[in-house]
């Protein structure tokens, strides 16, 4: 079955040139570690059929377009936005704080065919400070290594997205997820072990939202017992 089924997402592209990428990801060597930044300096990442899987599960919810954005909070060498753009026709955005990291996922960017190119957005640097990534749909956050106070700054931010939003992160998000609604997890095989949890959770439409369509296919998936669209895992 191909990747987003029915769907306008699914781009078919020439699957020599996305081996040819993959490849190279796999062939060449990386650290694990960049003690100079100290725990954003862990390094890791989720496999390509993780990433396949995780396109998937965010199609599950509701039906992926061209008109997304995905979005990688931590990108790396750029392995998982490289991955989105040629396996299908969403728009995809990759923040990374270590420069070493931004320049090799530049150089792998050349790699792409033009027409994925396009639709791929690098950028250096720490994705609290940056706006480029606030119109994304689709978020994924790689925080294994993430100390808990970096964790509620992201937590903060993933909370301002647009309603409907999915956003997946490796570490549950802490505290109180006001307008975040926790709607699952999958396991992903990442390359320091065959199965990691992945928490899922999604953006909640405000009280005065005026989107009705929107909000009826959210209610959908809104936890039980339900206590308030924007409220939900807070105390009252």
């Amino acid at each position: 079955m191909p990747l987003f089924d029915l769907s306008e997402a699914h781009c078919p592209v020439d699957s020599t040139a996305v081996q040819q990428v993959l490849e190279y990801f796999a062939s060449e060597p990386w650290p694990s570690s960049e003690p100079s930044l100290g725990h954003s300096g862990t390094y890791g990442e989720v496999r390509p059929s993780g990433v396949r899987r995780l396109l998937d599960y965010m199609a599950s919810f509701a039906p992926v377009t061209r008109d997304d954005v995905f979005a990688d909070l931590g990108s790396g060498r750029g392995a998982v936005v490289a991955q989105v753009v040629l396996e299908t026709s969403m728009k995809a955005i990759g923040v990374e704080l270590s420069q070493k990291r931004a320049a090799t996922a530049s150089r792998v960017a050349q790699r792409l065919e033009k027409v994925a190119r396009q639709r791929l957005t690098l950028l250096q640097g720490d994705f609290l400070e940056s706006h480029s990534w606030h119109n994304a749909t689709l978020v994924y956050v790689n925080s294994a290594a993430f100390p808990v106070p970096l964790l509620f700054k992201l937590r903060s931010a993933l909370q301002r997205l647009q309603p409907g939003s999915l956003a997946l992160s490796v570490r549950r998000l802490p505290g109180c997820t006001r307008g975040l609604w926790p709607i699952g997890a999958l396991s992903l095989p990442f390359n320091w072990a065959r199965q990691v949890k992945v928490h899922a959770y999604m953006v909640a439409p405000g009280l005065d939202d005026q989107n009705h369509t929107q909000l009826d296919w959210l209610s959908n998936y809104a936890p039980q017992p339900q206590v308030g669209l924007v409220s939900f895992g807070c105390r009252q």
